[in-house]
């Protein structure tokens, strides 16, 4: 302990209550040239504050030119020691230190002096510090919980401005992946407004679609499952029953006359010639 430093250090005003307890906790544990390390779980619980309060003020206090800080660093470990603080009150500007680094019980030179550190009487034992970041506060948490908002609000807005291809091309694709529908362009529609607004809430999960190569793909799943279903309802009911909001009886074929195998191959043909002069990727 350092009594003039101590001294020096009540005189001071250094702008709040829990910034001089620290830096009088910092004279406290310093010898007579200035040197201490103590680590910042000891200062906090000196001075009955946060280990991140510790942190911001002692970074304000160098910065003001009460003290100046060599990190030190055990390679062999890979771990921080404590922190070395040289107090440089009565100067008012930074002193600069060796910046070599060594464990505390080692000889340094400080200002061109070879003496020996403090006694374990006048600063506790090093303490190792793991390498971790100080802790992220309230105010940027609640920055990162904004910014994972944003992105999935604007993954929900891509979908609902996203443009679906038009019923034709959609059809063709259908056709060629085995699964022929006629619909009219309001019944396109309606399963297109069905399919958005369920990839919208999906995308404000966190489970978006983020290019039209995979809309195109999914609706076109999406217009599939609905055929199955409906031919399902179909059967089980013996009816051509639709859904509520539009009519959708003939929208498969399900009155179509049953063709031939080679109707269904010349039909075939005859469909992907359409497709391939559209220009339809199948």
């Amino acid at each position: 302990m350092s009594f003039t430093l101590m001294a020096q250090t009540m005189k001071l005003n250094v702008g709040s209550l829990a910034k001089k307890m620290v830096l009088i906790k910092l004279a406290d544990q310093a010898n007579d040239d200035g040197l201490c390390w103590p680590s910042y779980q000891t200062i906090a619980e000196a001075c009955q504050v946060s280990r991140r309060t510790v942190i911001r003020h002692i970074k304000s206090l160098e910065e003001d030119g009460y003290l100046n800080i060599t990190k030190t660093y055990d390679k062999a470990n890979k771990k921080n020691f404590s922190n070395r603080y040289q107090l440089t009150i009565s100067r008012g500007v930074k002193m600069s230190l060796v910046t070599e680094s060594h464990h505390p019980s080692d000889n340094v030179t400080v200002s061109g002096d070879t003496e020996s550190l403090p006694s374990d009487r006048e600063s506790p034992e090093p303490i190792i510090e793991p390498i971790i970041e100080p802790a992220i506060e309230a105010g940027e948490k609640n920055n990162s919980n904004d910014n994972a908002e944003k992105v999935k609000d604007s993954n929900a807005e891509f979908i609902v401005n996203w443009q679906p291809p038009t019923r034709e091309t959609m059809e063709a694709k259908l056709f060629m992946a085995g699964t022929p529908m006629q619909m009219t362009d309001g019944q396109y529609q309606l399963y297109v407004d069905d399919f958005k607004a369920h990839f919208e809430d999906r995308a404000k999960d966190g489970h978006p679609l983020k290019s039209d190569g995979k809309c195109q793909a999914k609706l076109r799943d999406w217009l599939q499952r609905e055929r199955e279903g409906h031919n399902k309802n179909m059967n089980a009911s013996g009816d051509t029953a639709s859904r509520p909001h539009d009519t959708r009886s003939d929208s498969f074929g399900s009155n179509t006359p049953r063709l031939t195998r080679q109707q269904q191959i010349e039909q075939n043909n005859i469909e992907m010639e359409k497709a391939r002069a559209a220009g339809v990727a199948l």
